[in-house]
């Protein structure tokens, strides 16, 4: 069920860009929902996932199929 918020989430990021994210944040801090809190903090595991998961999707995979070859998503990273 969290994995598939989690992919919900992130393809209406890549579609709808990071001023949703922000929205979908700060109605969830707002209602006290911890939820989606794993996007407060990078080095949690769900939150790499969620941001290469963006990535992916904005980069022309989809749900079923993405690229294998390596990747840098950030300078340094």
């Amino acid at each position: 069920a969290r994995r598939r918020l989690l992919h919900r989430l992130a393809a209406y990021v890549a579609q709808d860009g990071h001023a949703f994210e922000d929205a979908i944040l700060a109605r969830e801090a707002a209602a006290g929902r911890a939820e989606l809190a794993f996007l407060s903090h990078p080095s949690h595991p769900e939150h790499v996932y969620y941001k290469w998961k963006v990535y992916s999707l904005v980069n022309g995979d989809t749900e079923d199929t993405w690229r294998e070859q390596p990747f840098q998503m950030v300078a340094g990273g």
